[in-house]
């Protein structure tokens, strides 16, 4: 297991500056009295890296209000959120990104917006692919897609934002659920 290499991500990479922020180096001493204890320290068992999971964790912890967390259902109750999880909350408006550029999805994106938040929808479905035929996997619709979004004048009306379900597209597609809006 030592001998392996690790390729980190950026994602990867600044999480763990921000995880270890603050450490500070063992003086010797300190050093020799934790090399006595490690024989009789339990073994911390390792388990692959989800850099996924790392993002909600974080974007949960998150404490400016006007940063839009990704996957936190902290909006919505947890009837609402499981009809979402399962893929049956009723989508009012779906939008397909497939086979635009990322500048020409960019505006198609922030009109959808717009136009759905002006006719009252509530839940969309934005599908972007997964960007497995993209030449560059780091510069697809779907890897800019929750920057995008956090860029939209009014996004203090999102409720949720998360991957959408398996028949909706999967990791290839989001879904975003407004507030409801007074008539």
């Amino acid at each position: 297991m030592d001998d392996e290499k690790y390729i980190f991500t950026t994602e990867e990479l600044i999480a763990w500056k921000n995880e270890i922020q603050g450490v500070k180096k063992l003086e010797r001493e300190e050093r020799e009295i934790a090399t006595k204890l490690n024989g009789s320290l339990p073994k911390i068992e390792n388990k692959k890296f989800d850099s996924h999971n790392l993002t909600l964790a974080t974007n949960r912890n998150l404490s400016t209000s006007n940063i839009l967390k990704f996957g936190d259902p902290s909006g919505i109750n947890s009837g609402m959120q499981k009809k979402i999880v399962k893929g049956e909350y009723k989508i009012d408006a779906k939008l397909d990104l497939h086979g635009y550029s990322r500048n020409e999805a960019y505006g198609i994106l922030m009109d959808f917006l717009n136009n759905s938040y002006q006719r009252k929808f509530r839940m969309l479905l934005i599908i972007t692919g997964r960007g497995l035929n993209s030449p560059d996997p780091l510069c697809t619709i779907k890897e800019s897609f929750f920057g995008w979004i956090q860029t939209w004048k009014i996004k203090g009306n999102f409720l949720y934002v998360n991957y959408a379900h398996n028949k909706h597209g999967g990791e290839g597609a989001f879904y975003i659920l407004l507030k409801k809006q007074s008539s």
